[in-house]
This record gives C-alpha cells, structure tokens and sequence, in this order.
C-alpha cells in the first residue's frame, strides 16, 4: 500500500511482470488487480519479512523464474514494501516493539535487497526516509533503523560498483499513506504536508533511470532533515527536545479532540 503501491502501478504496463512482496494478502490482491487491469502481470508473495529465510526463498525462487532486471527494458521488476513505524504505544513493551521494528524495517529490507544483490547485475535500491537523517526522537526505534539503512545504501553502492550494479537510496519525505493516515501513530501530521505517493512513484523511476543516488523527494522536506543533522551535537540535542516537545503536544492535543 501506500509508497510502494504507487511504485508498482507507475511501472505497470503490457509486458512488465511485476514481483509484489506484502504481509496483507486484501492489499496485495488489490494492487496485483489495478497492475494487472494496467496490462502487467504481476506475481504475489504473501510472506512475514521478518522470516528472513522463508524471504531469501520466495525471493530466489521468483528470480529464478522471472530473472529481476531494473535496468534495460524493465521487464521484470520486483518490488517490496517493507516497513512499520509504531513505536511508542503505551499497550505494547518496549523491548517487542525495537525487536520488530528492526526485524521489518532493517532485517527485511536488508534480507531483500542483498538476496537480489548476489543475483543481479544492473540495478538495486533501498527504500529508506527522511527521518533517517533526523526525525521526531518519539520515533526513535523507527528513525535509527532508517538511519542504518541510510548507511547500508551508501556503502553497498561503493561495493557494488565494480559489479556493475547500481544502488540507489530513496528517502520520502511526508508521503500519503496509510502510515501517516493512522491516528495512533506517533506523529500526527496536517493534511496539507502531505505529499502524493503516485508523483513520488513518478520521481522514482525518472531517477532511477537516471543513476541518481540518493532520490529524495518532497525535495525541501528531505533537505530540512539533512540540514538538520548537520547541526553540532549540542544544537542537535535542543532541536530534537523541541520536535519532541512539540510533537508530543499536537499528539496529546488531537487525542482531546
């Protein structure tokens, strides 16, 4: 859903066979449907991405019969979803809600893209964030694993260079999805910041095409976070109490109302 619903419709087209990764068997037949309706076909793997050695199957097996290639003509082209961000309920331990944000969030997404690394050779790319230059520290289980996979990104593209495979990083901004649609996430956000997830899916592809990268887009939001984590450690520190501060109170405000 979401970001990468939008990804998969905007490369949907006669010819392309489409790879969809997701937990919700309901989303994914109503993607693979709308693709589909689109003229693509497309391949549906219902699996927990935490299961990262039943995800290095299904992901070996699907390329095995539909060799994943993003590159050239973009027949065939797989994509995976994978993240969750609720990470400060009062009804849910700490040490269960780390644990399965960085089994999703890094563990998954590393599984993903390293199992198409050792098979591909034209182009991979991470989805990652904005928060992981800096984020709202209410959020912090959600930020330091888009943080790592920020770090990941950018070292396996100097990795994979001689290979000749292309990695990019791409870090949205405030995207609307069910995600930042939710009322029990951690951030509640006005509906004028929110920035449409088929004109990101349209800004992906351009850039991809184009080797660029980190790919971040709304621009000016992406480029506030990065500003933001170039501050000294000091100012950093009083930037982030007051995002938390001021965050926490719009949360506590809205459930008032």
């Amino acid at each position: 859903s979401g970001i990468g619903a939008a990804i998969a419709l905007e490369y949907a087209k006669p010819g392309v066979i489409l790879g969809l990764l997701g937990r919700n068997e309901e989303r994914l037949n109503q993607i693979s449907q709308r693709c589909s309706d689109k003229g693509a076909e497309c391949v549906m793997l219902q699996i927990d991405i935490s299961n990262t050695e039943a995800l290095t199957k299904e992901l070996e097996h699907f390329d095995d019969e539909h060799p994943i290639d993003l590159m050239q003509n973009l027949n065939y082209l797989f994509i995976a979803q994978v993240g969750v961000t609720r990470d400060n309920s009062d009804n849910v331990e700490w040490e269960d809600a780390w644990k399965r944000l960085i089994e999703v969030n890094y563990m998954g997404n590393i599984c993903t893209v390293m199992t198409a690394y050792k098979r591909m050779k034209q182009r991979n790319f991470v989805m990652s964030s904005a928060v992981g230059f800096f984020g709202p520290p209410n959020m912090c289980w959600y930020n330091s694993t888009k943080s790592a996979l920020n770090s990941f990104a950018r070292d396996l593209r100097y990795i994979a260079e001689p290979y000749n495979i292309r990695v990019s990083l791409i870090t949205p901004g405030i995207i609307a999805s069910k995600m930042t649609a939710n009322p029990e996430q951690p951030v509640p956000f006005a509906e004028s910041s929110l920035a449409s997830p088929n004109e990101l899916a349209k800004v992906i592809k351009g850039q991809l095409e184009s080797n660029i990268f980190c790919i971040a887009w709304p621009f000016f939001q992406v480029l506030l976070a990065w500003i933001e984590s170039t501050f000294p450690p000091r100012v950093l520190l009083m930037v982030s109490w007051a995002f938390g501060k001021i965050f926490q109170t719009r949360a506590n405000n809205l459930a008032l109302t």
